[in-house]
């Protein structure tokens, strides 16, 4: 009999001892539960927004226009259809205009601002200040773009004149370097539309830094000049520049610093770039201001309303 009751009381105390364990890793078990409810229901969301604005849809259009394979029509059906919100519209109109052959450029506008214009009012009107609804804004949008590509095809032939401006006419030769500067600048952001997308590839930014880290040949990074304690003095602009990555072995940290809008795509493409290097470089990111895609529209909204 003393042996049995031993055995129910030492039973007792392990029953007591699991009893307390349970109740001590009962909080962390709730606090895990309440995250995971979150991120699910974070993931929920984004879901429900995927497939109320099909999203999957604009993306494979945008996609075949960046391809080359895109169909004017199509992108102007989907333009005048009630499937996306005015934010993925007017995306999708861009892309197209940006991407389009520059002697259509003229028709393909005129295309898609009749279905811009056509377009029923959908959610996420471009812009929220004034300036009209969700069509008016998309519109504006375009108009200004179409006058940045006004100006790359008027300063086209200033940037293929002959340099050849009288000694004393300086100030009319750095005019004329700057509408060329400014011509080949505009002409390369339309024509870098085609990598703006998600993929696997670098991005015009990542490509120029690793130019620069590695001494690369680059039409941007041949005219920068590194500053270098190490390079003898007396080197050149043109000769510091590779000699700089190549005295180092490479350079290993990187400041990148944009002047305007930056951006979370070119930020991940920076780091992902970083990470598959040997050793991983250190690449910091920052920029005048960070730039959501709903902003850039607005901006463009704003500017093109302001325009004449």
């Amino acid at each position: 009999g003393g042996g049995g009751a031993a055995a129910a009381a030492a039973g007792d105390d392990v029953g007591t001892g699991d009893l307390a364990s349970t109740v001590d890793s009962l909080q962390p078990l709730l606090k895990r539960k309440a995250l995971l409810e979150m991120h699910t229901n974070i993931l929920q969301g984004v879901m429900d927004e995927v497939a109320t604005r099909h999203i999957p849809t604009f993306f494979e259009a945008e996609q075949q226009v960046l391809q080359g394979s895109g169909n004017l029509d199509a992108i102007v059906a989907q333009l005048r259809g009630d499937k996306g919100s005015d934010l993925d519209k007017l995306r999708l109109a861009l892309v197209e205009y940006l991407a389009c052959d520059p002697a259509q450029a003229k028709t393909v506008l005129e295309r898609l601002s009749e279905a811009l214009a056509a377009a029923p009012e959908g959610e996420g009107a471009v812009g929220g200040g004034g300036g009209g609804g969700g069509a008016a804004r998309a519109l504006a949008a375009l108009k200004y773009v179409k006058s940045v590509r006004m100006v790359s095809t008027m300063m086209a032939p200033m940037s293929r004149a002959p340099a050849s401006a009288p000694s004393d006419g300086g100030w009319l030769a750095g005019l004329d370097k700057f509408a060329g500067h400014a011509s080949e600048l505009i002409a390369k952001a339309t024509a870098t539309v085609k990598t703006l997308l998600p993929s696997s590839s670098k991005l015009p930014v990542t490509r120029l830094v690793d130019a620069i880290c590695e001494g690369k040949p680059h039409e941007v990074a041949d005219t920068c000049l590194t500053l270098d304690p190490k390079l003898a003095r007396g080197s050149s602009a043109s000769s510091a520049y590779g000699a700089g990555a190549a005295a180092s072995g490479g350079f290993r940290t990187a400041i990148v610093f944009v002047l305007g809008g930056g951006n979370y795509t070119e930020y991940q493409n920076l780091q992902d770039y970083a990470a598959k290097q040997t050793p991983p470089r250190h690449i910091i990111y920052g920029s005048t201001s960070m730039c959501t895609p709903e902003s850039f529209c607005e901006e463009l909204a704003e500017l093109g309303a302001d325009g004449p």
